[in-house]
């Protein structure tokens, strides 16, 4: 059955040995960031902490990512902040200009 091929690979992949299971990925690149083993507990002691602590878990975890996806998100930010004067400009222009769309 191919569904189970998939998941026999993702379990492999990830280390996924049983449900629930906590993998975190790197969006970019899709490498692993924090393995299934080492997330499942962290969540459970950082819940048990409470809000700060949990904080406290997700900053390490943003830490850890690649520096090269870490470039291309901040790249991604700034293109959008520009986008967003460029489009702040251009609705300035057409209520000064009502010809212009």
């Amino acid at each position: 059955d191919q569904l189970q091929m998939v998941r026999q690979a993702l379990n492999i992949t990830y280390g996924v040995r049983g449900i629930p299971s906590f993998v975190v990925l790197d969006a970019v690149s899709g490498q692993v960031v924090v393995p299934a083993g080492e997330s499942r507990q962290a969540v459970g002691m950082a819940c048990r902490g409470g809000e700060l602590q949990i904080e406290a878990l997700l900053d390490s975890w943003l830490q850890r990512i690649p520096q090269e996806s870490k470039e291309i998100l901040s790249m991604l930010e700034l293109s959008c902040q520009e986008m967003k004067v460029c489009a702040n400009d251009a609705s300035r222009d057409t209520k000064e200009n009502p010809y212009l769309f």
